[in-house]
């Protein structure tokens, strides 16, 4: 299973500035950590708007690392995320997600349709549920996912920086105040003790003073927390302040501990602008169904882990019954050369019993063996010639002027679809990937870098589930 498999990721974060890569070990220490200065306006206020050259950036970034995955987690900036932490019946899981979604809706900035929601269960007793609610605008996090699939890479999570920031603040019996410093903006977030959001801001320092602003977020995010302890008639107080980010330092932090009299540090990962990257590459991954953890994951990405999910318990149910009639044969022969054996031992040919047994029972698993390996290919042949003339007319139908199919080929162990042909231009085969993925029956549709590298006269290899 996919999701559960800690640290087989790596884990990508970006800012309009930077994207940060890091890549930890089973121990969460990591083992690989860079980072890449981009152009301006090829991300603004978190949005991808210059898709083809932020392609062009990770191609060449992300084949220099060598990374051994292919599986990445992604971490998004936080200016349009929306959280918020609810109240509500001690439900199950089931009816925790429509309850969530039904009090969430007249609270998103945008329609319920719009963004990809998800929730973690932070506490729950005989008289409430305490939930976290986390959300992002669909067309933000795609803008990140389809340029990480055209790479080849498969996304399997997502979570804005304030998850990110709170994950870094440890245990506590009081809230703490996390900030990150970027070059051009902050992100600030209050956390509670069982690790849950309660407020959190996103400032862009544009042309004004840095340093004054920051103070001035700081003082009024502090009040408002304040204000909102005294309505709730609470006693919870702030009880340390911690940076991370490229623009944090001790000056800083000391200057924030006089001036609020709260102890305020910096957090101890260096360097200080991958903090945010090396804790989102500590997250333990989990489906969105998973009410302990929050995953921001595209329903349309989600899907196809669930196919597949689907497919290797179907798989594994055939190679059970296999290995059941393999267990009926062999404890046959096992009987069989028992009664055999007896009868040679009253005869007094013990010896010649033994030389006779051996190569019947290697013949035996030999046979099962083979039984084994035809069921499965008769089961994906069956199944991949169902699906094969209709996905030719699809393919057909989807490719441009300038492609020209060539040969088709299926990787029975994935239940993959390979096509190999020849573009006249790099840019026919980007609209003929395209036009296959708004097909709407074929997912997970990929080109590997190597077909990408030259600009005309391209051999290519293009590679497809089918959706069922």
């Amino acid at each position: 299973m996919l999701f559960k498999r800690k640290k087989n990721y790596f884990a990508l974060t970006f800012s309009d500035q930077k994207v940060f890569l890091v890549q930890a070990d089973q121990k969460g220490q990591p083992v690989i950590a860079s980072s890449l200065a981009l152009a301006p306006g090829i991300i603004v206020r978190g949005w991808v708007k210059k898709p083809k050259e932020l392609l062009t950036y990770l191609k060449k970034f992300l084949f220099i690392k060598k990374l051994k995955s292919k599986f990445v987690v992604v971490g998004l900036p936080e200016v349009a995320a929306f959280s918020r932490v609810l109240s509500l019946p001690p439900l199950s899981p089931a009816e925790l997600d429509d309850a969530v979604r039904w009090q969430s809706e007249p609270l998103l900035p945008l329609s319920l349709e719009a963004v990809y929601l998800d929730w973690m269960l932070l506490e729950q007793d005989r008289k409430s549920s305490q939930v976290l609610v986390m959300a992002l605008p669909a067309k933000l996090v795609e803008g990140y996912a389809q340029v990480l699939e055209f790479l080849g890479f498969e996304p399997v999570a997502f979570e804005p920086t304030s998850l990110s920031l709170a994950r870094l603040t440890g245990k506590s019996k009081d809230d703490r105040l996390a900030i990150k410093v970027d070059e051009g903006e902050a992100t600030l977030v209050i956390v509670g003790p069982r690790g849950e959001i309660k407020l959190s801001s996103t400032i862009n320092f544009g042309s004004q003073d840095k340093q004054g602003k920051l103070l001035t977020s700081i003082q009024d995010l502090l009040a408002f927390y304040q204000k909102k302890q005294v309505q709730a008639k609470k006693k919870t107080r702030i009880a340390g302040i911690l940076f991370c980010g490229q623009g944090s330092s001790e000056t800083l932090a000391a200057e924030v501990s006089q001036k609020f009299q709260i102890k305020a540090g910096l957090i101890p990962i260096k360097p200080a602008e991958l903090a945010i990257t090396v804790s989102l590459s500590r997250k333990d991954v989990a489906a969105p169904l998973d009410e302990k953890t929050i995953n921001l994951i595209p329903p349309r990405i989600q899907g196809v882990y669930d196919r597949n999910e689907k497919s290797r318990i179907l798989s594994n149910w055939v190679k059970l019954w296999l290995f059941g009639l393999f267990l009926i044969l062999f404890s046959f022969g096992v009987a069989t050369a028992k009664v055999y054996f007896e009868l040679q031992k009253i005869k007094g040919e013990l010896i010649e019993v033994q030389a006779l047994l051996t190569p019947q029972m290697d013949q035996l698993a030999v046979r099962a063996k083979m039984i084994n390996i035809k069921a499965s290919q008769i089961l994906a042949l069956t199944a991949s010639q169902q699906e094969l003339l209709p996905l030719i007319e699809v393919v057909k139908s989807a490719a441009p002027a300038g492609i020209d199919l060539q040969h088709w080929s299926i990787d029975f162990t994935r239940g993959e679809y390979l096509i190999n042909g020849f573009a006249d231009h790099q840019d026919q085969l980007i609209n003929f990937r395209q036009r296959l993925e708004q097909t709407g029956q074929l997912s997970q549709v990929r080109i590997p870098l190597s077909s990408l590298e030259k600009e005309e006269s391209i051999s290519f290899t293009i590679s497809f589930l089918a959706i069922k």
